[in-house]
């Protein structure tokens, strides 16, 4: 909000668990042009750490996606558009043709975003851009990524998560990823 270029509107502001098809509909609702669901990750493996930009695949891009996703989306039941009846096919289409130009877009984003932590210097989680079917990704009416930016299971991560030095490189990273992508 800072730049005047753009109007922000977050899903919380307080640790308060929202639903997730909640929060795409508050991205709807404010008729949002790109959504960035921002969370912390947590792992058995304690040694696992770094940063993930995750897109929308029907396919994983690797079994601990497949996993993670699964996990997330037990999180509520997804909502959605009642699809039947005499069109649905016409309506399916429709919608298919939609999620397709938002699922590329997204991915124009993930490049110009992992591009940017990339230049600060930020630890990626083997290959920083990932592909899941996570609930909130499934917006056929615009971009979308889930950034997850570390691991709190991880003693590094977590403080690295905590400080402020690595707050304002992950924020610097978005505003002028978001600057590039507009």
């Amino acid at each position: 909000e800072k730049t005047g270029k753009y109007k922000v509107y977050l899903t919380r502001d307080k640790d308060v668990f929202i639903e997730l098809r909640d929060r795409t509909s508050m991205a709807r609702k404010y008729k949002g042009d790109l959504f960035i669901s921002i969370h912390a990750d947590s792992s058995t493996n304690s040694k696992a750490r770094g940063m993930s930009i995750y897109t929308l695949s029907q396919t994983a891009s690797d079994t601990r996606t497949a996993e993670v996703a699964k996990k997330e989306n037990k999180a509520d039941i997804i909502g959605g558009l009642n699809l039947y009846g005499e069109y649905q096919d016409t309506i399916n289409t429709l919608v298919d043709i939609s999620r397709q130009k938002s699922m590329n877009d997204s991915k124009q984003f993930a490049r110009i975003l992992e591009k940017e932590l990339l230049n600060r210097n930020v630890k990626p989680l083997g290959n920083m851009r990932k592909f899941g079917n996570f609930a909130v990704l499934l917006s056929p009416d615009m971009p979308s990524i889930l950034l997850e930016i570390g691991f709190l299971s991880n003693k590094t991560d977590e403080r690295l998560i905590r400080s402020f030095g690595y707050k304002t490189k992950i924020v610097n990273s978005v505003v002028k990823s978001i600057d590039t992508y507009f």
